[in-house]
């Protein structure tokens, strides 16, 4: 679905985007004002998910304390708010289990709130004497010596 919001009107509408889309719409046949509801989600910008996993990257090519970059990301998820929290009741511990990055898991906007938690993880742990600007740069000096260019 696209938002659209017609010269002139106040009230916004949403648009299939996909041929697929428009199928299913109708052979809902729907009246004008009927009720229905889906699951709406920004979609996961490609770009972005790639310049996360190189800044995981990144960090672990640039780290001793993880001997797996599934660990590190592990590590970083666990400090962030992107976690279930479960409640053992037999012992009242509250146990964290660290979320799914899938697409299909995390839409854009959570995405988007992942990594800024995500760089101020990294910076707290591995780099306490910097700030995001030096990672970005950082990252992109690593990157145009591997011939990759920019990320930002």
């Amino acid at each position: 679905m696209i938002y659209f919001l017609p010269s002139g009107r106040t009230q916004a509408c949403l648009v299939p985007s996909l041929a697929a889309d428009q199928k299913i719409i109708s052979r809902m046949k729907l009246n004008h004002g009927d009720v229905v509801s889906f699951d709406l989600r920004a979609e996961r910008n490609g770009k972005h998910h790639r310049l996360v996993f190189q800044m995981l990257n990144f960090v672990f090519e640039n780290q001793s304390r993880f001997d797996s970059i599934d660990a590190l990301r592990w590590f970083l998820t666990m400090q962030t708010s992107f976690v279930h929290e479960y409640l053992d009741q037999s012992t009242g511990e509250v146990i964290r289990i660290p979320r799914s990055w899938t697409y299909a898991e995390m839409d854009e906007i959570e995405f988007s709130t992942l990594h800024s938690e995500i760089v101020d993880v990294i910076i707290k742990n591995f780099y306490p004497t910097e700030n995001e600007n030096w990672l970005k740069s950082s990252m992109n000096e690593s990157a145009f010596l591997d011939g990759l260019m920019s990320f930002f």
